[in-house]
């Protein structure tokens, strides 16, 4: 049975597939320059007052993954699903295996890291050091030149 709270596979890509030629170039540029930076992410440390109030610190990401993550907006690859529920983590832990798996599960995991950096700052980051993040934005890559049809 079909869980109601994950969107097939045709309605994830749906969005996609409507992107322009452009907007993907700017995606796959942008990506290509965040898999060879180091680092993608600046932390700024925790500080505490004198009154004793903690701030506490927080990522500042470089501007291709920055642009990563616009694009990924603006080519449909953040989709609206219960990203919360969904066991993308269990299935490909670290992203080991997305590489094998239905592109819609490659665009699920990129909503789901993306979505996650609004709850918890340096999700992104930690997606990133694992690994996750970058085999999903190849496995969405493989699919744009290979299985794609405009």
């Amino acid at each position: 049975m079909t869980d109601p709270r994950v969107l097939d596979d045709e309605a994830v890509l749906a969005g996609v597939r409507g992107a322009s030629a452009s907007l993907w170039t700017e995606l796959w540029a942008a990506v290509d320059q965040l898999l060879q930076e180091r680092p993608w992410v600046d932390w700024v440390p925790a500080t505490e007052g004198a009154d004793g109030v903690v701030t506490v610190g927080y990522p500042i990401y470089s501007e291709p993954l920055r642009v990563v993550e616009r694009s990924l907006y603006e080519v449909g690859a953040i989709v609206p699903f219960d990203w919360p529920s969904w066991p993308g983590q269990e299935l490909y832990p670290d992203g080991v295996g997305l590489e094998r798996a239905p592109a819609a599960d490659a665009v699920r995991m990129l909503t789901s890291v993306i979505r996650a950096e609004r709850f918890g700052d340096g999700t992104i980051d930690a997606c990133m050091r694992n690994g996750l993040l970058p085999r999903a934005l190849l496995r969405l890559r493989r699919w744009y030149d290979e299985e794609h049809r405009p």
